[in-house]
């Protein structure tokens, strides 16, 4: 994470090993630990990473595939906010200006963001603390970009998984050539052929042109 809130010798420790910040149970997440490790940010849970900062493989993988330093993204939409990995990303690595929407169910998660973020980029973020399913109904804007990271510690909820939650962002997306990125992880619910039949079955029918993308410990489907 890009933040100044840190000093010269908690970022060395950093290297040398993880540093604990805050660990304090989360109403939505169970315990979350906050965690300064080589220098970034991170946001643990007891199964996974939720966070970290520009280093955030999947989705860089992902957006170094669809070239988003070409693009220029104006409103992008991020469900699962975390510590706002993407917002960073977009901004530090690929040179995006963009206003950012962040949906995030955990209010402990959201404080955290606001008080370690970097206060240029906490001026294009807007925070929406709600559950993401019932948030995109009533929303009115347009996105060129979309970004799904909903997971309850290493579970994506099975909400996300239904043609209905596709075609609602569809109704988001600023026009046909907007795009889509969405972060996908085994677990003791979703098998690697769970993946792979929701995303021949149920993504590919939505969008036509998907692409399904292999990273350490995730899989990135987009919508081209």
């Amino acid at each position: 994470m890009r933040t100044n809130k840190f000093s010269f010798l908690q970022r060395v420790i950093s290297y040398i090993y993880p540093l604990k910040l805050s660990l304090k149970k989360s109403a939505i997440s169970g315990s979350l630990s906050l965690v300064l490790s080589n220098g970034v940010l991170q946001l643990e849970t007891n199964k996974s990473i939720y966070s970290q900062g520009v280093k955030y493989g999947s989705f860089n993988k992902a957006f170094k595939f669809l070239k988003v330093e070409q693009q220029n993204f104006n409103n992008v939409l991020i469900l699962g906010g975390g510590l706002c990995s993407i917002p960073q990303m977009l901004k530090y690595k690929f040179n995006q200006n963009a206003n950012y929407t962040v949906i995030e169910l955990d209010h402990l998660v959201i404080q955290w963001a606001n008080k370690y973020l970097e206060t240029s980029l906490l001026q294009q973020c807007r925070f929406i603390e709600g559950d993401a399913f019932k948030v995109i109904e009533v929303l009115k804007d347009n996105y060129d970009l979309i970004c799904i990271d909903l997971y309850i510690d290493d579970i994506v909820p099975s909400k996300a998984l239904e043609s209905a939650f596709l075609k609602t962002l569809e109704t988001l997306m600023l026009c046909k050539n907007s795009y889509l990125v969405f972060s996908l992880m085994e677990s003791a619910r979703l098998s690697s052929c769970d993946i792979d039949n929701y995303y021949k079955n149920i993504f590919q029918q939505c969008f036509p042109t998907a692409r399904l993308l292999k990273t350490k410990g995730n899989v990135i489907l987009t919508n081209r």
